[in-house]
């Protein structure tokens, strides 16, 4: 099983796809909306450890914790 990052964004499913945008003091995760194309981890800890980095990069943009981020089970037809 894989797992990927993922969140909504305007109400779409978004994923992250191993990039992030460095021109800024805080590292800004890229995400496309073909989950066949998400960065996927093996470990869903590692994942959960990306999500929670996530979340603690916007929460420190917006000043307030953030949640938007969470875990995904990918199906292995799209790791494959």
């Amino acid at each position: 099983m894989s797992f990927a990052v993922g969140r909504l964004l305007r109400g779409q499913p978004r994923f992250f796809d191993g990039s992030y945008v460095s021109n800024k003091t805080i590292p800004i995760p890229v995400t496309t909306g073909a989950p066949e194309k998400a960065h996927a981890y093996e470990d869903r800890l590692i994942a959960q450890v990306m999500a929670d980095a996530f979340n603690a990069f916007d929460g420190l943009q917006t000043r307030v914790p953030q949640r938007h981020w969470i875990v995904v089970d990918l199906p292995e037809a799209w790791t494959a």
